[in-house]
């Protein structure tokens, strides 16, 4: 019998372990997966499917300029690199197609103010929706100044499920494994900007803290209240927290 191991075989034994370590769990129709770049052109069309018909985005769309999947595939590309490296973003894939049903986007809470701002189209629809958070953490780090050190947090930022598999806790299960991750890299706390009544109740499941909350309807921006018509249950803006012992 031949012990021996080629260069191939503890390549691909290696490449094996890799994808290993890379799932969380699996269940009988879905298995829940840390996100590579190897998936992230269809994460990002998936949350961009998800995100357009989020409240806030059609408010948008009716009082400035109609939001397209194009306007958040421009938007998205701004961080997508960063959730796909940083081994923290989760995905739930569907078994017998392969495809990727849920997405739960995460990175360093202050990501994005270290990045350059540009010019970008997607960037000047979506500024009343960034504006609104900002505003809202403008008040938070008053209190909770931490929260804006580097090393310190990580956003759960956008969690998207597609429609045909809503209504299976899936998005509760990608929010869990989120946290797991974050919590076993060594980060003191979670943080999440709730946009939605479904995703202010997940946080409530978690025992994440509340610590702003803002009705959006009373909002300006620019001197307007963009979002003065949103309908209950979807009116309140959250920030949420959940500290790590």
């Amino acid at each position: 019998m031949n012990l021996s191991l080629t260069n191939e075989d503890i390549s691909n034994r290696e490449t094996k372990t890799i994808q290993d370590t890379r799932i969380l769990e699996e269940t009988e129709e879905l298995t829940y997966e840390i996100l590579t770049l190897k998936d992230k052109e269809e994460a990002k069309n998936l949350v961009a499917i998800c995100f357009i018909d989020e409240p806030l985005t059609k408010l948008i769309s009716s009082q400035i300029k109609k939001v397209t999947l194009t306007d958040f595939h421009e938007f998205i590309e701004f961080y997508l690199d960063e959730v796909c490296l940083n081994n923290l973003s989760v995905i739930a894939r569907e078994k017998t197609t392969k495809k990727i049903v849920g997405v739960c986007f995460n990175m360093e809470n202050n990501y994005l103010d270290s990045k350059p701002k540009g010019d970008f189209n997607a960037e000047i629809i979506f500024e009343p929706i960034i504006a609104l958070i900002y505003y809202a953490w403008e008040i938070a780090y008053k209190t909770h100044p931490h929260l804006a050190l580097n090393d310190t947090a990580i956003d759960i930022f956008q969690l998207a499920l597609h429609p045909e598999w809503r209504g299976k806790k899936i998005s509760n299960q990608l929010v869990y494994y989120s946290i797991q991750l974050i919590k076993n890299s060594g980060f003191k706390y979670a943080v999440c900007e709730a946009t939605s009544f479904f995703t202010k109740k997940i946080m409530e499941k978690f025992n994440f803290e509340c610590i702003y909350k803002q009705d959006v309807r009373y909002f300006e921006y620019n001197g307007k209240l963009i979002f003065k018509d949103q309908q209950p249950p979807h009116e309140e803006f959250t920030l949420w927290l959940m500290k790590f012992d």
